[in-house]
């Protein structure tokens, strides 16, 4: 996990041996949360999207207080950041994601967000068809970085 004076970011398969899938996700207490997920049949640092078999991303908004989360606090600790995203899941708080999962298209809004729906889509539409290079160097830093600092594979 790192942060800055605006954001949380994780690596959520941060592990010595690179997978074959890679998560990401940015946690914003003005903003929200969006989580990008690639999967491919080798590590995606070493890959385009064209290879990925899968490419999605989602987005949600902060959590309403009558939603019953606590607002997210960039002081937080690691493991008060996974209790906050435990509460947030077991929410099922309203959403957006798009993508492919396993080469199928995917996409849509849940609860309140369900009318964006055709918005966010064409919002991300290129995003998720051409990623930008900077999407590339990020994944690739990240895994640098787990290669050094992350956790054995169980």
């Amino acid at each position: 996990m790192c942060r800055n004076d605006r954001v949380f970011v994780v690596n959520v398969y941060c592990t010595l041996k690179e997978p074959n899938a890679f998560r990401l996700d940015v946690y914003s207490p003005t903003r929200g949360v969006v989580s990008i997920y690639a999967e491919a049949k080798v590590p995606i640092s070493t890959v385009r999207r064209r290879e990925y078999f899968s490419f999605n991303a989602e987005t949600q908004p902060p959590p309403r207080p009558e939603a019953g989360v606590p607002p997210l606090a960039l002081t937080m600790s690691f493991a008060a950041l996974q209790r906050y995203e435990r509460r947030r899941q077991e929410r099922f708080l309203p959403a957006c994601y798009g993508g492919v999962g396993i080469h199928r298209p995917r996409g849509g809004c849940l609860g309140e967000l369900a009318p964006r729906a055709a918005q966010w889509a064409e919002r991300n539409r290129a995003f998720l068809a051409h990623p930008p290079d900077d999407w590339y160097r990020l994944v690739r830093e990240l895994r640098a970085l787990a290669g050094k600092h992350g956790k054995p594979l169980d």
